[in-house]
């Protein structure tokens, strides 16, 4: 068994008795070469496998076959004709290689049966019906005398390849039409992930609809020809699409982390934890985790728990903590979320001017090199493995613990929830950076990971990377967040991502002038006003909102201050706005010779005009004429109107008795 034994993929595969295709899917166990292949094909070169790394009972056949085939080159006759003698033995041995060739092809379970079967023919060869009964009862074989006789006469007639199994013998072969088939598949190979037993009604369905059948084949019939045409790793591809195919079956890319060094590279991104626990207003919620991670040795390097959803403020909050600490690195790999995208942290993803970038971009000032996850790859992303770590070491071992899906939730979540056995998210915040700082840094990592029996603080002092750090009073400016382009305005600056106005004295001289702020995320009472050539204009402050009435010190003091400000304001603009003042008579002949001045440049003058007039008769003409004839009748105290007399209602009599009040109708009808 020398190394320089080389054998063809063909050759190989039928040695570790495993299909073609299957052995050059698990190619790269073996070692193997390209050498030229003569007959073309596959770009002229063909592989060819190391005979010695193949498993041992590969290379015993290979070499069992080469021993017989020896043993038939040996025995033809080296001269003349050969004798009849020899031809019967040449012709025996090569019936003997050829059996032992299908021996060795069979698989595993089929030489076990020849081999047992060998073993009892063997044993019971000299004996009678009564001596193999007693044998088969002795070593306790499950087999009838009938079937011991069947296997003798076999061997003896056919030899130890009469003894194979009927089993596969039909291999390939099913009493399903392809047609059929193909309706089973095109249902059962769908994303809509169809059961096997809806695919086979609508195949038999088929079947019925075009065959004569007595009988219908099995659902397990189609779930056999399935599995036997269609390997697991397609009928995955076709059930759950490319992306669920590609987490479990997809080629992973192994990283050379050697070429690397601790803090060259970190990732960042959020994870909301499994976790209820309560904020001071009484209100409980699930908190986020905004993390940065290093690459090479997976160390958290700066994170940031909160209750509101993540953003970029998280974001700046947490790298400032990582880059004081551990300082900055050469390359970020982020998220693809909008938050990580913001021109304020990273410069956003779609490209721009070279200024503006570098106004509003904290990656670029600091010299860091940005670089985007693909989007809903969390396989690109190291840190989604270092946050299954936070789910199975910290979020199970507190009250509170809702489970990743809600069938996984604890039954007594729900009493902690109504009793209020929760943590507060102060003490989570606590319990947190212990875990980080001492468990989950100092926990070395399991046997299959590349470090294996390493922690992350060992790969850290191990590198004993170069820090590069920056000021830190720089660093808090370059981390305050920078607002978009806004106007001076007439009470300072609105931001409009806060709805907070900014105001400084310097405003006065500038309004209708664009700028922007930065402001620090932990005080936002005050903001640097920037220019847009990325000039340092002034400090701005929040202008507070007062009490209507100014009924507390406080409210009083600040209303004090803002008239104070408001009457410098009144103070600056009245100095530049200061003109002469004109006589108001003064100002209307002013407009008045201007009006003329302009007709007369346009060579206008106004002309008297004698116009002809018509006179229009409408129907209130007449009316007109009536009033005024009415007007002169009433100089003779007649009455315009007549006066009308209203009608005197009669009086009701008055009956003492029903007798009267009948008698006098009854005169009253005659």
């Amino acid at each position: 068994m020398s190394c320089d034994s080389w054998i063809d993929i063909t050759t190989a595969s039928q040695l570790c008795q495993v299909a073609r295709q299957v052995f050059m899917r698990k190619l790269e166990r073996f070692t193997y070469r390209q050498v030229p292949n003569p007959n073309g094909g596959r770009g002229g070169f063909k592989y060819e496998i190391a005979l010695d790394s193949l498993p041992k009972e590969a290379q015993e056949r290979y070499w069992e076959n080469v021993r017989l085939a020896q043993a038939v080159e040996a025995a033809k006759p080296k001269r003349g004709r050969p004798s009849k003698a020899a031809i019967r033995k040449a012709e025996a041995e090569a019936e003997e290689v050829k059996a032992n060739e299908e021996y060795l092809a069979a698989p595993n379970w089929q030489k076990n049966a020849v081999d047992n079967r060998l073993y009892i023919v063997e044993q019971t060869m000299q004996l009678g019906q009564k001596g193999i009964e007693q044998w088969l009862l002795e070593h306790g074989e499950d087999v009838s005398v009938s079937t011991v006789y069947r296997w003798r006469k076999a061997y003896l007639l056919g030899g130890k390849n009469a003894l194979f199994t009927g089993y596969g013998n039909r291999k390939g072969e099913s009493i399903i039409p392809d047609d059929v088939f193909e309706v089973f598949m095109s249902c059962y190979m769908t994303e809509g992930k169809v059961s096997t037993r809806a695919a086979y009604l609508a195949a038999i369905g088929h079947l019925r609809k075009n065959y004569q059948c007595d009988k219908l084949p099995s659902l397990q019939a189609f779930e056999y020809r399935c599995r036997r045409e269609i390997d697991e790793s397609a009928r995955y591809f076709a059930r759950y699409g490319q992306s669920a195919w590609n987490r479990k079956y997809g080629r992973s890319i192994t990283r050379d982390y050697s070429k690397i060094t601790c803090g060259e590279c970190v990732f960042s991104d959020h994870m909301q934890l499994d976790l209820m626990v309560s904020l001071p207003d009484g209100t409980t919620c699930r908190p986020w985790l905004t993390a940065w991670s290093d690459f090479k040795s997976r160390k958290i390097l700066g994170w940031d728990l909160h209750a509101a959803a993540p953003n970029s403020d998280h974001i700046f909050t947490s790298f400032r903590s990582m880059a004081a600490n551990f300082g900055l690195p050469g390359t970020i790999y982020i998220d693809n979320g909008k938050d990580y995208r913001c021109k304020d942290f990273a410069g956003g993803r779609v490209r721009c001017d070279v200024d503006e970038k570098y106004t509003t971009s904290l990656m670029s000032d600091l010299g860091i090199e940005v670089h985007y996850a693909l989007p809903y790859n969390a396989q690109s992303k190291n840190i989604e493995r270092r946050f299954r770590d936070f789910h199975n070491y910290f979020e199970r071992m507190l009250e509170g613990y809702t489970g990743s899906t809600i069938p996984k939730r604890p039954e007594v979540l729900k009493k902690q929830l109504k009793t209020g056995k929760i943590l507060p998210l102060e003490q989570a915040s606590q319990l947190l950076n212990q875990f980080i700082t001492e468990i989950l840094n100092k926990m070395p990592f399991g046997k299959g990971a590349i470090f294996a029996n390493l922690s992350p603080n060992e790969l850290w002092q191990a590198d004993n990377p170069v820090l590069r750090r920056a000021d830190p009073k720089s660093l808090a400016v370059f981390c305050q967040r920078s607002s978009r382009l806004v106007t001076i305005g007439r009470n300072g600056v609105k931001d409009p991502d806060l709805d907070a106005v900014y105001w400084a004295e310097e405003f006065v001289s500038m309004k209708g002038k664009r700028v922007y702020l930065r402001r620090d995320l932990s005080n936002y009472a005050e903001a640097w006003v920037y220019g847009t050539n990325d000039e340092l204009i002034c400090l701005a402050k929040l202008a507070e909102s007062i009490h209507p009435l100014a009924a507390d010190e406080v409210s009083k003091e600040t209303l004090k201050e803002r008239t104070a400000q408001k009457r410098r304001e009144i103070k600056a603009v009245k100095a530049a706005a200061k003109v002469p003042t004109i006589a108001a008579a003064d100002k209307m002949n002013l407009l008045q010779a201007g009006v003329a001045a302009l007709n007369q440049e346009r060579g206008w003058e106004e002309k008297p005009q004698n116009n002809v007039i018509t006179v229009q008769r409408t129907p209130l003409d007449d009316r007109v004429r009536q009033m005024e004839e009415l007007r002169r009748e009433a100089t003779t105290n007649t009455p315009i109107y007549p006066i009308l007399t209203p009608p005197v209602k009669p009086k009701k009599k008055i009956y003492l008795t029903r007798t009267q009040r009948d008698l006098d109708q009854n005169k009253g009808g005659n």
